[in-house]
């Protein structure tokens, strides 16, 4: 598994199933926090990349609704609507 797919595979589990199982239809995720979950070092840009993937939208049936804050940084958040 690369970088990328743990990220994806971390947010699916941590954020969007958590909110799907609690019937939540908006999920925001900053990376700061996933960032810290992963107990990244500098890899904010990753998380960032990640999170705003078609391939993350896909895999979790979601939809990015906003992006709120500079991309490549700890308080950037991704705002998903859950399909």
């Amino acid at each position: 598994m690369n970088q990328s797919d743990e990220i994806r595979e971390f947010c699916k589990k941590h954020y969007i199933d958590t909110a799907r199982l609690s019937g939540v239809k908006t999920v925001r995720i900053r990376v700061g926090d996933v960032h810290d979950g992963l107990k990244y070092m500098n890899r904010h840009s990753a998380v960032a990349s990640a999170l705003g993937s078609a391939e993350f939208e896909s895999m979790c049936n979601v939809k990015k609704t906003a992006m709120e804050g500079h991309m490549n940084t700890e308080k950037a958040v991704f705002v998903y609507e859950i399909l």
